[in-house]
């Protein structure tokens, strides 16, 4: 179950992908090699292993993203709000001192 860096890592431009690509196979060459061989059905099992890690990954790549949608929506919506209004808005703090102003 290949997919595409693009895929796994959306969120992150095309050379930050190959970059962290890149970064993750430098650290699994630096790894000593295990140096006993692995019956097919210990294969089977860290394939599966690997492919239930990667679906997790995906999951939280998702949930992630549907954050990161919601914080911009909440900025762009804040920012209009602070920004472009016809009055002065002020932030306290709860002891009533002042925050911030727009």
């Amino acid at each position: 179950m290949n997919l595409p860096i693009r895929k796994m890592i959306p969120l992150l431009d095309n050379h930050a992908a190959i970059a962290l690509r890149q970064a993750a196979a430098a650290r699994l060459q630096a790894k000593p090699a295990p140096r006993q061989s692995l019956s097919e059905l210990e294969l089977q099992k860290l394939q599966h292993e690997l492919e239930v890690h990667q679906l997790e990954l995906e999951v939280q790549n998702e949930e992630l993203q549907a954050t990161r949608a919601e914080l911009e929506t909440s900025l762009e919506h804040y920012t209009d709000f602070y920004d472009f209004a016809p009055v002065g808005y002020f932030n306290l703090t709860a002891e009533g001192e002042i925050h911030q102003v727009n």
